[in-house]
């Protein structure tokens, strides 16, 4: 089967796509309905149009994650959309309200509530009367309380996002499942296994569902990547190299929390790494080495770790908080016996490079290149990214359509165990 990626908006007459591990070519899909519902894809037509094409030039912010399989009569077609304005208009008004107001809040949480229809932001709670007023101001939001409890006990709230530092996560996570709304919780859900699982005991019953925000595995590229790795496109997977480098001085936060423990970048950086590694070869089989140093912040601000992943592949993991650039880098290459794949989470969210041991290196996109330079300056401007709205409004639609989510509050804390995993090797 062909693997294509592409976009699809909600109600469309067709949509172009190409195809990933071959030459590429356009691809026409037409439906029937002229929509498409959750999970499927209702197909009259593909046409196969013989010119090359390296992007797809239509435009849509949220997350889209639909697999099929068609024929046209003479080829079979796997598809894998990514995009899409959301999986369908929401049938009530989702009431959301979010708990800290640093700046995860200001420009991931509340932006990406605010900018969909039929969602209203009716609470933000934190203890910091300045940030809490800030907020409330700039989004336009009704109340605001410096008890996050009373923001809770709010019978019309659906759902919240919890935004604060670490150590109140659990608890927090705790509280709002047992006062009956669904949550979206920062990185990571606890700061040790043991309050990990403790945490997953707790919710494991609930009607209620915890999705770990680990936003990246909205972005184009990763959900391009993880499909060429689970088809096996590259082959076996054997070598992995990720490097995550953010200048702390611009990305900082209203509390400075990531310099109470020794661990810094380590504990800031690493656990999207370990997320997207779980997320791409499954679990890990060992920690065999982590150095780390602190050069300018009183903690760990670069480090280096390696593991070896249960699937054989090996792994080596750069962190720093030392840029050479305003805009973040969150780059991969991950070597398979077919093939190796190149791609930066933050610097190309809708493009990887594949180079199919041939000798030369083949860019595939489901945005123009203008998209990806534009993308960098608003990161750089506005820090936003992709993700951060496609995150959220996939979260929304579970919500609404009571669906469980991927990331799993499993996922989040198998990245604790992990986390505390390579802490240990310090």
């Amino acid at each position: 089967n062909l693997i294509i990626f592409g976009y699809n908006p909600v109600t469309v007459d067709s949509v172009s796509a190409h195809i990933i591990g071959f030459n590429p070519k356009r691809i026409k899909i037409i439906t029937k309905t002229h929509s498409f519902g959750i999970g499927e894809i209702d197909i009259d037509k593909i046409e196969v149009i013989g010119e090359p094409l390296r992007s797809v030039t239509r435009k849509f912010r949220s997350p889209r994650s639909v697999t099929g399989i068609v024929t046209d009569g003479t080829m079979t077609f796997r598809l894998l959309f990514l995009g899409g304005e959301s999986f369908h208009p929401l049938a009530k008004r989702i009431r959301v309200g979010v708990i800290g107001c640093g700046k995860i809040a200001e420009y991931l949480h509340l932006p990406g509530y605010a900018s969909l229809g039929n969602v209203e932001i009716i609470g933000v709670a934190d203890v910091n009367e300045e940030r809490l007023s800030y907020v409330k101001e700039k989004f336009r939001v009704k109340r605001a309380y410096r008890d996050y409890k009373q923001l809770l006990e709010n019978d019309h709230l659906d759902a919240v996002s919890i935004c604060t530092p670490p150590h109140l996560h659990k608890l927090m996570v705790t509280e709002a499942i047992n006062h009956g709304k669904y949550v979206l919780c920062e990185k990571p859900l606890a700061t040790s296994t043991k309050d990990a699982y403790e945490l997953l005991e707790e919710v494991k019953d609930s009607k209620y569902f915890v999705m770990p925000a680990f936003n990246y595995r909205f972005t184009p590229s990763v959900r391009m990547v993880n499909e060429i790795i689970s088809r096996g496109k590259i082959g076996k997977v054997s070598e992995v190299k990720a490097v995550f480098k953010s200048d702390q001085r611009i990305w900082n936060a209203v509390v400075p929390f990531r310099f109470t423990e020794k661990t810094g970048v380590i504990s800031d950086l690493g656990p999207h790494v370990i997320d997207m590694l779980h997320y791409f070869l499954g679990d890990i089989e060992e920690v065999c080495r982590v150095e780390a140093e602190s050069e300018r912040y009183g903690v760990y601000d670069h480090a280096s770790v390696e593991l070896t992943m249960q699937c054989g592949a090996n792994a080596n993991i750069i962190l720093s908080w030392f840029s050479d650039s305003i805009i973040p880098s969150f780059s991969w290459e991950i070597k398979g016996s077919r093939g190796t794949v190149r791609f930066d989470v933050l610097r190309s969210p809708y493009a990887v490079k594949i180079n199919w041991n041939r000798g030369r290196w083949e860019r595939y996109a489901v945005e123009p290149l203008l998209k990806d330079l534009v993308d960098k300056v608003m990161m750089a401007v506005k820090r936003t990214h992709y993700s951060y709205g496609a995150e959220i409004s996939y979260f929304v639609q579970c919500v609404a359509n009571r669906i469980p989510p991927s990331p799993t509050v499993l996922d989040g804390v198998k990245c604790v165990e992990s986390m505390d995993a390579i802490i240990s090797k310090l």
